[in-house]
């Protein structure tokens, strides 16, 4: 089924593309077409699912973004969508769990406490991948983006 939508969005002339490449085409100021498909995929539960949406979409030269959860991670599999040159992402689910347990909706209220969430939800040193001690974490808004030096790791 992802296959042929990638074929049909192909044939119909879409520019398919990850959420990193869209934004920054959008930061450098350059007009997106009016066309485009941004490959976004929540990996919630099912890896070899995962392996294969990757398998098709690197067959077609898209990348895509793929937003891991703790129970899904799987550096080996991050390691190669990074390689490729896709984004692979750990989904932080920290902050919507003190929301929830709080009950705050308000985002503007859950980035008042972030000290308070920083001190619940310490550094986890088991989210760096081991074979690839020089990568960095980052935070963005709600996600963890695994930044890998493509050369090392």
């Amino acid at each position: 089924m992802h296959e042929k939508l990638i074929r049909a969005a192909v044939d119909a002339g879409f520019t398919q593309t990850s959420v990193r490449d869209y934004f920054d085409t959008v930061r450098r100021g350059e007009a997106a077409t009016s066309k485009v498909i941004v490959h976004r995929h929540d990996i919630d539960t099912d890896l070899r699912t995962t392996r294969k949406l990757f398998e098709i979409e690197k067959k077609y030269g898209i990348r895509a973004s793929y937003y891991f959860r703790l129970s899904t991670l799987d550096f080996g599999l991050m390691r190669e969508i990074e390689e490729y040159g896709s984004e692979a992402i750990y989904h932080y689910e920290e902050l919507a769990s003190f929301a929830k347990r709080n009950k705050i909706k308000d985002p503007a209220l859950v980035r008042n406490r972030l000290p308070e969430i920083r001190e619940a939800f310490p550094a986890r040193p088991e989210l760096t991948p081991p074979a690839c001690a020089s990568s960095a974490w980052a935070r963005k808004s709600s996600s963890i983006r695994m930044r890998t030096s493509r050369a090392s790791c």
